[in-house]
C-alpha cells in the first residue's frame, strides 16, 4: 500500500511537469520523495520523521551561514524565520504528515529565489544523509 502511495505521488509530479527525484530508502531511513518550485517557494517531500527533519533544517541553516531569527514548533507544524547575510528573509515551514512523510517549504526573499532555496535544500539533504542530485 505504501509503495502504491509513493507511485501515485510520483506519477502526479510527473504529469504536472514538476522537478522530481526518487530517493526512498537512502541514508539510513531518510529519503527524498520529491520537490517542486512553484509560486516562489520550494516544496520538498522527505521520507523522514518530522523531528529529524526539524533538527536537520536548523543545522543546515547554520551550515549555510543563515541566521535564525525566530522559531515556532508544535507536533504538526514548525516555522523558521531567518535572514541571509544579504538581508533576504528566509521562511521555512515544516509539516508533519502521516506515514513518516515530512513536507518542507522554503521561500527566500519576497518573490522567491529558486537557486538560494536549492542551496538550503541541499544542506538539509546533506544533514539527513541524502545524496542530492540538484
Amino acid at each position: 500500500m505504501r509503495f502504491l502511495k509513493y507511485t501515485m505521488v510520483s506519477f502526479l509530479f510527473f504529469i504536472c511537469g514538476c522537478g522530481f527525484l526518487i530517493g526512498a530508502g537512502v541514508g539510513g531511513g531518510a529519503g527524498l520523495a520529491g520537490y517542486k518550485f512553484l509560486e516562489g517557494k520550494l516544496e520538498i517531500e522527505y521520507i523522514a520523521p518530522y523531528e529529524r527533519v526539524w533538527q536537520a533544517t536548523k543545522l543546515a541553516l547554520k551550515d549555510t551561514g543563515i541566521r535564525i531569527e525566530r522559531m515556532e514548533k508544535d507536533a504538526i507544524n514548525a516555522e523558521i524565520k531567518a535572514r541571509k547575510a544579504d538581508g533576504k528573509v528566509v521562511t521555512i515551514k515544516i509539516k508533519n504528515k502521516a506515514s513518516g512523510m515530512t513536507i518542507v517549504s522554503i521561500r527566500v526573499g519576497i518573490f522567491g529565489d529558486e537557486n538560494a532555496s536549492l542551496i538550503i535544500k541541499k544542506a538539509i539533504d546533506k544533514r539527513l544523509g541524502i545524496r542530492s542530485k540538484n
